[in-house]
């Protein structure tokens, strides 16, 4: 059943994934990050990924179902004495993966329209897409997932990084008042306050975040999004069989997700060894 799901699900992805070779971080043929990035989507943009074509995309609830396993929400407030009040407000959307799966980036950057930019980190050999203008976010990234909401628990922060963009967007983050309520979204996203911003904020107050109701059913190009993100496939011997598992871990707030008619509750039948 899930090998036929994920079949079916990935038929828009299957097109957009070609095995590539990414030169290691020692290799000599990049002098800098700009040049890897050209190199990269000049791949993308080749037959080595057809899905780059201005009629293709990939399915939006794929999009939503990886962003629920692998995207953040964030809300991130630096000091800068050039400013009235002392502090930068920034919102930012953001999906960081391995290095190896850039060219997935490129295309959930192309389902954006092309708004955004992927950055790359060598010391770590990871790639980030990351949407920061406050236009880019309103007019695209956050309609979308308003048209195809997030089921996990992310969906929260989601409304809560909505009602921040909402806040950048009018200047109210440019009064105290405003600046506060910011540090009190920023209080119930992700991390949370960081040690300075308590100090510089003892009087902050976490906003309550709102409950996600999940749906009736999940849509298979989520499913696939979503396992293509936090899923892991495994093979385990015992004393006389071999058992093929799909995993995938969450933290306990998403427990909800899992032990539900058309979730993602499934078994795998088990292989005896020498079984092809």
């Amino acid at each position: 059943m899930i090998a036929n799901l994920w079949l079916n699900g990935i038929t828009t992805l299957s097109m957009a994934i070609s095995p590539i070779i990414i030169p290691s971080k020692n290799s000599n043929k990049f002098s800098n990050k700009s040049d890897f990035l050209q190199w990269s989507y000049k791949l993308y943009s080749t037959k080595l990924f057809p899905v780059v074509d201005n009629n293709s995309k990939l399915n939006p609830n794929f999009v939503t179902g990886f962003a629920d396993g692998e995207s953040t929400f964030g809300v991130f407030v630096d000091k800068n004495s050039a400013l009235n009040l002392g502090w930068r407000i920034r919102a930012k959307f953001r999906i960081e993966l391995h290095i190896r799966d850039i060219e997935l980036l490129y295309a959930i950057k192309h389902f954006f329209n092309g708004v955004g930019h992927i950055r790359l980190i060598t010391t770590r050999d990871l790639v980030a897409y990351e949407v920061e203008r406050k236009e880019e976010l309103i007019n695209v990234v956050i309609p979308h997932f308003i048209k195809y909401p997030l089921i996990s628990q992310k969906a929260a922060d989601f409304e809560l990084f909505k009602l921040a963009v909402e806040m950048i967007k009018n200047k109210e983050h440019l009064t105290k008042e405003g600046l506060l309520k910011i540090i009190n979204i920023k209080a119930s996203l992700n991390k949370g306050l960081s040690e300075d911003l308590k100090k510089a904020f003892p009087n902050y107050e976490s906003v309550l975040k709102s409950d996600v109701i999940l749906p009736d059913q999940l849509s298979p190009y989520w499913i696939t999004g979503f396992i293509t993100g936090e899923g892991c496939f495994t093979i385990s011997k015992s004393t006389s069989q071999f058992r093929a598992r799909l995993v995938i871990t969450q933290h306990s707030r998403d427990l909800q997700l899992f032990p539900r008619p058309g979730s993602l509750n499934f078994e795998f039948s088990k292989c005896r060894p020498g079984f092809n």
